[in-house]
């Protein structure tokens, strides 16, 4: 099975999720101002999100909550799972806050 979306530019995904945010929003026949007054995100930003996909995180997740849809995120926020290496060892490593650079070792 391919990931098609792996091929797809942040502008084609950023746009698919407004059009569906809005598919969902039309099939619950629920205007834009209902929206609004449901999710606190002003009817301006959820008019421009649903042209252009462009919106902030947290008014994202306003607006999957008011269109009880917030279960779409539950497998990106899904607890990481400790390695059975960790589970031996009985204290599981702290996880990384940052990435290293990969330096070249020319010489």
């Amino acid at each position: 099975m391919t990931n098609y979306i792996a091929f797809k530019t942040d502008q084609e995904l950023s746009s698919e999720m407004a059009a569906r945010v809005s598919q969902e929003r039309v099939r619950q026949n629920i205007t834009q101002q209902s929206l609004s007054a449901l999710s606190g995100v002003t009817y301006s930003t959820i008019r421009h999100f649903e042209r252009t996909g462009k919106i902030g995180l947290e008014r994202l997740i306003a607006l999957l909550r008011a269109l009880k849809k917030l279960d779409e995120l539950e497998h990106f926020l899904a607890p990481v799972p400790v390695s059975p290496m960790e589970r031996l060892k009985g204290t599981p490593q702290k996880p990384r806050k940052r990435a290293r650079s990969v330096e070249s070792h020319d010489g």
